[in-house]
């Protein structure tokens, strides 16, 4: 924990002490502040007399409290002035895991990979002193930063291990834990300077005091160690009460001339516009036969130290296995995923001579070495009792981590290594599930609208609202505050779907104003046009099929097809036109930074690009869609399903028809 995180929490105070609109007289006030909240630390450092290997440290976190005294005073200027000082306690933890790529033999003789985990835990007790600027943002609410500093009164470290893996893994002490060092491991630098910024808001709680809930973040100028290599950032939240001093004396205005007239009230300005990209209105929505390929994912996930199968995968009672068909897969791709166990359980039934292998795997946070042949087991009981596959088979097998694992520095890498995974004797109980549907596509895809609003007395709220005449509205935007720059619509209505008919449309903008007045721009028009595939057929129009195949089975963080996912190339590319357009867009998860998320989608397109150059017709034009791929949500991040989808290529294909035939 260091110093800067301190003086964070004592800002998010001190901001929310300004003086209110309810006691503008008060020149000079005195209080008391405290805060608490966690920290986020930054370190590029290796503990003295180890090697590199061994005491470096990357990451850390922690919390800190702080509690002092403030004295703040308005000059006049558009800002109060507020000056700081307190103590912080700090406990923090740096944690990183020791590289080992040597199996160690355990009291039982075997031998394993080792996971251990280089511990450090801080104490510290700080002296700071901040000065911060506030402001008012709207009404009570402030807007506060500046600069504080800090010094360590007294701190202490003490350095220890952790075995992580194997179970039965113990230092010479006979425990998983080792403490190897205790004391004043790092040379502290005697100033610690911080950059503050935040939120408060003033409470009256007298004619002359408040109370000040606030928020704070505090950015690292300076580093709390010596050689520049441990910074922190802080969020604090905290409260804080002052007490006002000093009055200006208020002399009461001049009462009006007897006669004066009383001029009517003005109502503030509020002015609002909107414009749109394109200029003119008008969508042309064309309805395609299309055929969508959805790989199956060999992988079933299960919540950290469970062996039991969690929602939403779809389990089925014994009389349902006899209705379920392909026509139940309906919905988007991981709606399809998560019935995967019904979908190899009927192929198995249909496929007597296939077998199938269930390897159950755990993270390395999961002490219990049983779980992952738990998992294996689950999947093959819910096979042999509910789809009545005979026990000979299916195997199952328990293992440590899986093949290709997630790095476990973060939750969802954890998440991504508590999983199953299904190896069938033959890949045509693996392969992808064929869709054939009516595909609507708009031109052009999108339309911007530009915002613009002007309000006297402050935005409240706003509203931009598209409507099909004679029906309601369609699609709806809104929100507190003021509205965004611009806006980009698809054409969707509200649950999601494209018009499937010509119709009008038409969309204004409103605002409303803090004073409760609100302005509506004039309504605008919007034609779509709408084409059918059977007014295609009918008027013998030139058409288009679309095909749309997915690839799933990358590695984690690797540019690389699968075997798997060539051999699905291979049928792919025998299927492709003479004269067929062919757009491949990658897409990665959520773990990583964007900028390498978008060249790792960009490599993977690449990468089937090669391979499928060699198996589509000469005439044949391939582009890679660089600017449409990259980390994108098209599943949701918060699981390791959603995120196992969103590493893909997907393959969209568009053959040119003739009139009355292929």
């Amino acid at each position: 924990m260091t110093a800067q995180a301190m003086l964070l929490c004592m800002a998010c105070v001190v901001w929310g002490q300004q003086d209110s609109a309810d006691m503008p007289s008060v020149r000079l006030w005195l209080g008391s502040f405290f805060g608490i909240g966690p920290d986020i630390q930054a370190v590029n450092a290796t503990l003295p007399g180890y090697s590199q290997e061994c005491g470096s440290f990357h990451h850390g976190s922690g919390s800190t409290w702080r509690a002092g005294l403030l004295a703040e005073y308005a000059p006049n200027l558009p800002f109060h002035l507020q000056l700081r000082a307190g103590i912080a306690a700090h406990n923090g933890e740096l944690r990183e895991r020791l590289a080992n790529d040597r199996p160690i033999r355990l009291p039982d003789n075997s031998l394993s990979l080792a996971l251990i985990d280089q511990v450090v835990a801080s104490r510290a007790l700080d002296l700071e002193i901040a000065l911060i600027a506030r402001a008012a943002l709207a009404g009570r609410l402030m807007l506060q930063g500046g600069l504080g500093l800090a010094h360590t009164l007294s701190g202490s470290e003490t350095h220890s291990q952790e075995a992580v893996q194997p179970a039965s893994l113990l230092f010479v002490n006979n425990q998983r834990e080792l403490t190897l060092e205790t004391g004043t491991l790092f040379h502290r630098s005697p100033l610690v300077v911080n950059a503050e910024a935040g939120l408060g808001y003033d409470l009256p709680i007298s004619a002359s005091s408040t109370l000040s809930p606030e928020a704070t973040l505090t950015l690292p100028i300076t580093s709390r160690t010596g050689d520049g290599a441990w910074r922190q950032i802080a969020a604090r939240v905290g409260v804080g009460v002052r007490f006002g001093l000093k009055r200006d004396t208020v002399v009461p205005p001049p009462p009006p001339p007897p006669d004066t007239a009383v001029l009517p009230r003005r109502n503030p300005e509020l002015i609002t516009s909107v414009v749109t990209e394109p200029d003119v209105i008008r969508v042309h929505i064309d309805e395609y036969d299309s055929v969508e390929v959805l790989p199956i994912l060999n992988q079933i996930f299960f919540a950290e130290n469970t062996g039991e199968l969690k929602e939403p995968y779809r389990q089925l009672s014994e009389s349902e296995t006899i209705r379920f068909t392909n026509e139940q897969l309906v919905g988007s791709a991981l709606d399809v995923y998560y019935q995967t166990l019904n979908i190899i359980g009927r192929r198995l039934r249909e496929n007597p001579g296939i077998t199938l292998t269930v390897n159950g795997y755990r993270n390395g946070h999961e002490n219990d070495p049983a779980i992952a042949l738990k998992r294996a087991e689950t999947i093959k009981r819910y096979l042999t009792s509910v789809w009545k596959i005979p026990e000979r088979r299916i195997r199952t097998h328990g293992g440590g981590l899986p093949p290709n694992p997630a790095r476990e520095n973060t939750r969802e890498g954890l998440e991504e290594n508590s999983r199953a995974e299904l190896i069938p004797s033959e890949q045509i109980l693996l392969s992808p599930i064929l869709r054939r549907y009516k595909q609507r596509v708009a031109t052009p895809p999108a339309i911007t609208f530009r915002l613009h609003a002007l309000a006297e007395a402050g935005i409240r709220s706003w509203r931009l609202e598209t409507q099909e005449i004679g029906k309601g509205s369609w699609r709806t935007f809104t929100d507190d505050g003021p509205p965004p720059d611009s806006i980009v619509w698809d054409w969707r209505a509200a649950d999601g779907r494209l018009p499937d008919l010509p119709m009008q449309l038409r969309y204004s903008f409103t605002v409303l104003d803090s004073s409760g007045h609100a302005t509506t721009t004039n309504v605008a028009d919007i034609d779509v046009e709408y084409i059918s595939v059977e007014q295609k057929l009918e008027h013998r129009i030139k058409d288009t099929t679309i095909e749309s195949y997915s690839i799933l089975l990358f590695n984690f963080d690797s540019p690389k097809v699968s075997a798997s996912d060539q051999d699905l190339l291979r049928l792919i590319g025998g299927n492709i036109k003479a004269h067929a357009n062919l757009r491949l867009t990658g897409y990665t998860d959520s773990l990583g930074g964007a900028e390498h998320n978008h060249e790792l989608a960009t490599a993977r397109a690449r990468d089937v690009k090669r391979i499928m150059e060699k198996l589509v017709p000469a005439d044949a034009n391939m582009q890679v869609d660089e600017a449409a791929g990259g980390e994108r949500e098209r599943f949701p991040y918060n699981t390791p399903e959603g995120r196992s989808h969103c590493r893909t290529v997907v393959i969209d294909v568009r053959t040119p028809v003739k009139p009355g035939g292929s």
